[in-house]
């Protein structure tokens, strides 16, 4: 058993992702980390090694074609293998370990998508498809940057935002996703679920907001600890409760959802919440008042 100390930032899917386990896998070297709803940075865990899928090499396989059945690269098959890729290195019924296969695409899950897997993931996609633009639109209340992709130059505008709600952090990905399968798409000049997006390119210009209230998707992923800047006022909105899976306003307490221009003081009538809390306060006041709780 491997010994992993939790870090900020860390949670049980994330230390799973990290180390080619499941999250089953930790809890079950660890049952405590399924009893409570967040790990402490400094908590001590214990990791089984990770489980290797193994191949048995059948009539006809070489190193190249196994490589190609299980999508890894050949020089890591051998890294696990030596001598895989000489002439007696894929005898039939030989036992290889097979390398974790790469992800494909940039976007992908690994633990929760929080901020942090945000911003790596902008990184990339902006080196790779240099015709995306980027810019920070703001920040949040903690100093989290609110990060705008654009793609397309037509005329008609389409704004899109994930993750108001912090809760619903799963939409984050979901978007990020749509951004770097029609950049790949309009990169290679293909089809993609059957529109031309030379003609969205053209036609269309679309600003996607992947994390508009990272604050709170933070919260929900990793809670609030004694040191949080809104830790006394946290556990007053949320009842003394630790934990803030079901938290979906941001980190003062306002639900972002109802703060469009759309009947303010109607909505507040009728969600009857009278203050800051995990969901559906709207703040009633002015644009400026609207901008300090974002």
């Amino acid at each position: 058993m491997q010994q992993y100390i939790a870090r900020r930032g860390d949670t049980v899917s994330r230390i799973a992702a990290r180390h080619g386990l499941t999250p089953e896998h930790v809890i079950q070297g660890n049952p405590w980390a399924g009893r409570q709803p967040y790990l402490i940075p400094g908590q001590i865990l214990f990791l089984p090694s990770a489980p290797r899928k193994r191949y048995a090499v059948q009539q006809g396989d070489d190193a190249w074609s196994i490589a190609a059945l299980f999508g890894v690269d050949v020089n890591e098959l051998e890294k696990l293998n030596p001598g895989v890729g000489s002439v007696y290195g894929c005898t039939p019924g030989k036992v290889l370990v097979i390398p974790p296969a790469a992800p494909h695409k940039v976007v992908h899950l690994r633990g929760e998508y929080g901020p942090a897997e945000v911003e790596a993931d902008i990184i990339q996609l902006l080196d790779q498809y240099p015709f995306l633009q980027h810019e920070s639109i703001g920040s949040s209340v903690l100093g989290k940057p609110l990060h705008l992709l654009r793609i397309g130059r037509g005329p008609h505008q389409l704004h899109v935002n994930a993750a108001l709600h912090a809760n619903e952090w799963l939409t984050s990905p979901c978007l990020m996703s749509f951004v770097e399968q029609y950049a790949a798409a309009y990169a290679q000049g293909k089809d993609w679920n059957g529109h031309n997006p030379m003609d969205w390119y053209s036609n269309w210009t679309v600003w996607a907001v992947p994390m508009a209230n990272p604050d709170g998707v933070e919260l929900v992923q990793e809670g609030g600890l004694p040191g949080h800047p809104y830790y006394d006022e946290l556990m007053a909105w949320n009842g003394g409760r630790s934990s803030f899976r079901h938290w979906k306003a941001n980190i003062r307490g306002v639900d972002l959802g109802d703060q469009f221009p759309a009947h303010w003081e109607e909505e507040q009538a009728r969600r009857g919440v009278p203050g800051p809390g995990p969901r559906d306060y709207g703040v009633i006041a002015s644009i400026n008042t609207l901008e300090r709780s974002v």
